[in-house]
């Protein structure tokens, strides 16, 4: 017998190159009847004819990048056109023009991550192929006379914002800082939300999902949202409005006026740079006219990790064939720094300085902080953690240990994977064991929810820590479930009303297996490493670390009653409607 021929493909690669122009034939909503002809007038617009006589102006077509990426019906990599956006390219260009023009110069502002600076600081204190970097790291300790016993963290920062500020950077931050009032923001969401849900009161009830991660934001908005009026689940209600750390500091660093400012942030992941190119995270520029809003973003420009440390190795070359030629004296005298700026905006630099409790950095490159801590909880920022052990004291008076999950009044199971936990609070620690032993008789399996399994006592508080994107349908599954279940029990009861009781109350998701220390911007490194440097930071109680962190959180405040400048939305995007699927461009 014998068999036909194999074909063999060569070079097959399913990347898709982006397109200049939308390749998906979608519907057009047309109001002004069918066009018969288009005419061009002599000041260069277009007009439009139609078959019953009549004509109007047609609009110039403009899609936003942000369009772009929020459409749901786009199957191109489109998220590269952002990343040319936002590039490092971008970054030395402005460099360049910020100090060559006399007039116009912006402060330069940097906030870094910490879950960039642990993947930054495997590399630079653990990784030898890297050898350029790491002398040029031990020659500035030694400069600057400390000690590698000292925390490796603080040294690394201290060094990456020294080596910032010679490119030209005036104010560098730690967006730990922000995220002490993100922290203090979600528990108050979340404390204001259990109690509407108890009370049958408000719009928007319990679960509460982290809406810190763009890349899970943009999921929920496209996959798991309804149209109004539609009886399914939607995820959009129940996403948690409190800016990422990332637009707080964005907001901290524009509060005063934002055409000055040039904000540069490090982060993680590569879906920042879609966070940033958000409406909701820009104000509008004062010059605008009225009939044309022009945006000023909360933060201009985000680099992922490993494009950081392209630019540091750079710097380093440029330092060691400088190195190579002239005295050590000569090249820090020949370090350009940040431009200099006019008296109006050193004057708001000090202010920023002042506030954020930064020491202006030293012409040696080195700089003065406040020591780094990190929050209780998972690398991600400890959302999870603190929301529960807040509310477990605030609610119910119970005051849990510094690790919840060590504490006699949890229990935490594993749902699937490691990557997605259950934690339960109960009343008394003889209630944690009951509810253990009646998981060991109930016939169920580890992967049901301890609230779906209706196994007795019940828990006060239920969370969930979810990462990766493998674990969301695990996650939203059970929520519908107990949503349809709720749906069928109002239709059988009539106008009876009740809450449903979903399996969770609180969802901390991170779209990246095992959270923002393995985020996709981050350097291809020893994760264990990354994770141990990031947990060696003492872990500190939100709003009681850092001696300005309330004053920033008054300045965001203050001026805005209605926390607009700690507090977002987010919107439903519809499915586009195809005309014809044949007609795809591929």
């Amino acid at each position: 017998m014998t068999f036909s021929t194999v074909l063999r493909l060569k070079e097959v690669d399913d990347y898709i190159a982006p397109s200049k122009s939308c390749i998906k034939p979608v519907k057009i909503d047309v109001q002004h009847g069918k066009t018969k002809a288009v005419r061009i007038e002599s000041d260069g617009t277009y007009t439009a004819l139609t078959e019953d006589g009549n004509s109007y102006t047609l609009k110039k077509a403009k899609i936003s990048l942000n369009d772009c990426l929020a459409c749901s019906g786009c199957i191109t990599t489109a998220e590269s056109v952002l990343i040319s956006e936002h590039s490092v390219d971008t970054f030395m260009q402005f460099l360049d023009d910020n100090r060559n023009q006399l007039t116009g110069r912006r402060i330069l502002a940097v906030s870094l991550s910490p879950q960039s600076l642990a993947s930054l600081g495997e590399k630079i204190t653990h990784d030898n192929s890297n050898l350029l970097l790491s002398q040029r790291f031990r020659r500035w300790i030694a400069e600057n006379h400390l000690s590698l016993d000292s925390n490796q963290l603080d040294m690394v920062r201290s060094f990456v914002a020294g080596v910032l500020h010679e490119m030209g950077a005036h104010l560098v931050i730690d967006t730990t800082w922000t995220r002490d009032i993100a922290l203090e923001e979600s528990v108050k969401e979340f404390l204001q939300r259990f109690s509407a849900t108890k009370s049958g009161s408000g719009d928007t009830s319990l679960p509460l999902f982290c809406g810190i991660c763009p890349g899970w934001v943009c999921y929920a908005e496209k996959t798991h949202s309804v149209q109004p009026g539609s009886s399914s689940f939607s995820i959009v209600p129940h996403l948690s409005t409190v800016r990422s750390p990332q637009q707080i500091a964005g907001r901290l660093l524009k509060s005063s006026d934002p055409h000055s400012i040039y904000h540069v942030s490090v982060m993680p992941c590569f879906d920042k740079k879609l966070e940033a190119s958000r409406a909701e995270f820009a104000t509008v520029s004062s010059t605008s006219l009225d009939n044309e809003k022009n945006l000023i973003p909360d933060v201009d420009l985000v680099l992922a990790t490993n494009e950081l440390f392209d630019l540091l190795e750079k710097a380093c070359e440029r330092y060691a064939e400088d190195a190579a030629h002239v005295s050590q004296a000569i090249i820090r005298d020949c370090c350009p720094g940040p431009p200099d700026l006019d008296v109006a905006l050193h004057g708001q630099l000090t202010e920023l300085i002042d506030l954020c409790g930064v020491v202006t950095i030293s012409p040696d490159c080195s700089s003065k902080f406040v020591p780094m801590y990190r929050h209780i909880g998972t690398g991600s920022g400890g959302y999870a953690s603190v929301i529960f052990c807040r509310a477990a004291f605030e609610l119910f008076g119970i005051r849990l240990i510094s690790d919840p999950q060590l504490d006699e009044h949890v229990l935490v199971r594993q749902l699937h994977n490691r990557d997605l936990q259950e934690w339960l609070l109960f009343a008394s620690v003889v209630d944690r064991d009951n509810a253990q032993k009646a998981l060991l008789h109930l016939n169920t399996t580890n992967r049901t929810p301890y609230r779906q399994s209706k196994a007795q006592p019940a828990p006060l508080l239920a969370f969930a820590v979810a990462n990766g994107f493998r674990n969301i349908q695990n996650i939203v599954q059970p929520l519908k479930t107990a949503h349809k279940a709720n749906n069928l029990s109002q239709s059988s009861f009539g106008n009876y009303r009740r809450q449903p009781r979903y399996p969770f109350d609180y969802v901390e998701v991170m779209a990246c297996p095992g959270g923002c220390l393995n985020g996709g911007g981050q350097l291809k490194n020893a994760s264990e490493v990354v994770t141990e440097l990031y947990f060696q930071l003492p872990a500190l109680e939100p709003m009681q670390s850092h001696a300005n962190v309330q004053r920033m959180y008054n300045a965001l405040f203050s001026k805005d009653a209605e926390r607009r400048n700690l507090r977002t939305s987010y919107r439903s995007v519809p499915p586009v409607e195809i005309i014809n699927p044949m007609a795809l461009q591929w």
